[in-house]
């Protein structure tokens, strides 16, 4: 008796998780975390990055969101030999679109704008400088997201395609970078919640 009902609680709790879907009018909540190093042979690069997430599924695959975040990046130089650190605060208005080829999970695809804005503290052999840095982005990234139950989702994004602008104010002098293209962003774990 006691392995019949085991096996019956198992199945009903299986098809409850399989049929998790978020619908038209549904509140999501959550939070990434991101982390992105390279290295080469002068520069080591470290970023971490810290974003709650909110948003608002206007159909049953298409949300609008917006999220609030920090970043925080390290770079060490060998040649010549310098360190940079700072912090950036993100703001970054979303659309997300969801495709579900199976019952717990699929891809999806986010177009967003992040604009960020922060102080960085340069130290070289010769003292200490500080420059204020500002990031404006429009973009586009991709993932992978899965239904763990039907209120908890995560999802997974690698790399962005879009227009990344930087500008940088040290001393006086001011220096703008863009770029168009594919860049290498921090791995993004994020986990959500719906609310109905």
């Amino acid at each position: 008796m006691f392995k019949k009902m085991f096996f019956l609680m198992t199945s009903m709790l299986i098809l409850f998780q399989l049929s998790a879907q978020p619908s038209e009018g549904t509140i999501s909540v959550g939070g990434s975390i991101g982390t992105h190093y390279n290295t080469n042979s002068s520069v080591k690069n470290f970023v971490l990055q810290l974003m709650p997430v909110g948003g608002y599924f206007l159909t049953n695959d298409l949300m609008a969101g917006m999220g609030l975040g920090y970043s925080v990046n390290t770079s060490k130089n060998k040649n010549p030999e310098f360190t940079t650190k700072g912090p950036l605060f993100h703001i970054s208005p979303m659309v997300k679109y969801y495709w579900q080829p199976i019952n717990r999970a699929g891809i999806f695809i986010q177009a967003y704008i992040d604009y960020a804005t922060g102080n960085s503290k340069s130290k070289t052999s010769f003292g200490e400088s500080t420059a204020k840095n500002t990031n404006f982005d429009f973009a586009f990234k991709s993932g992978l997201f899965l239904y763990v139950t039907p209120t908890i989702g995560v999802e997974l994004s690698l790399s962005d395609f879009g227009i990344f602008t930087t500008k940088s104010t040290q001393n006086g002098s001011t220096t703008k970078t863009s770029t168009i293209g594919v860049i290498s962003r921090p791995t993004n774990l994020t986990i959500f919640t719906f609310i109905k």
